[in-house]
């Protein structure tokens, strides 16, 4: 996105900027997305195998797809689901903290990908 369509938006044929309040729940946004992607990288970095895999990839799935819904209330105004971001986000850091180290060879981390990849296609 461009600077100008971000801080732009069209309204019945005219070009109008961006109040501030929009403007700040994009930079939001975009943290939020910095955050969880981290997040979900750390998770596919540092993985194993066993049937621990399956469940932290079915986990840390579930915290993606929670964390896609309440950043699309947060854009729409909704200052609950803010609050409910900033807890979800500490969450998913706890997580990453704690699978950090437990998988180590390609292989799990493949295992790990590939589980996570097919839980989060079940995302609604």
């Amino acid at each position: 996105m461009n600077k100008k369509s971000a801080l732009h938006k069209k309204k019945r044929g005219k070009t109008e900027r961006l109040s501030s309040r929009n403007k700040i729940k994009i930079c939001i946004m975009k943290k939020c997305i910095a955050v969880i992607s981290a997040f979900i990288l750390c998770s596919i970095v540092l993985t194993s195998c066993g049937n621990s895999v399956k469940s932290d990839a079915k986990e840390m799935a579930d915290k993606t797809c929670k964390a896609t819904k309440l950043m699309q209330k947060v854009f729409a105004g909704d200052k609950n689901a803010a609050k409910e971001l900033q807890t979800l986000t500490k969450e998913t850091e706890e997580l990453g903290n704690k699978i950090k180290g437990k998988y180590t060879s390609e292989k799990d981390q493949k295992a790990f990908q590939n589980e996570y990849i097919k839980d989060l296609q079940n995302c609604k």
